[in-house]
């Protein structure tokens, strides 16, 4: 859909790459950033609390909701697809 609207992009391969802290706390904002199911068992962390979720997300990267978009310091949560047109100017 970005790649429709011409928009250039970098992908993040963040299993490999990991996830840079401050796009962790962007992405945190969102309460539902966090995939409960996850999260590993007896893990550090409360997924109830902004920081809690991006403390998360950088120990345990395969637990954020994905896909996710960021731009100029805003991240959007891309289910349903559509929201990441939120972000676009």
């Amino acid at each position: 859909m970005l790649e429709e609207r011409g928009c250039q992009l970098d992908v993040i391969r963040y299993l490999e790459e990991g996830v840079a802290p401050e796009d962790a706390q962007a992405i945190a904002i969102h309460a539902n950033s966090v995939r409960p199911k996850d999260i590993p068992d007896g893990a550090d962390g409360d997924a109830s609390t902004v920081e809690g979720r991006a403390e998360l997300i950088l120990a345990f990267p395969r637990c954020m909701e994905r896909p996710v978009l960021i731009n100029n310091g805003m991240a959007v949560i891309g289910r349903p697809p559509e929201n990441v047109l939120t972000l676009l100017d």
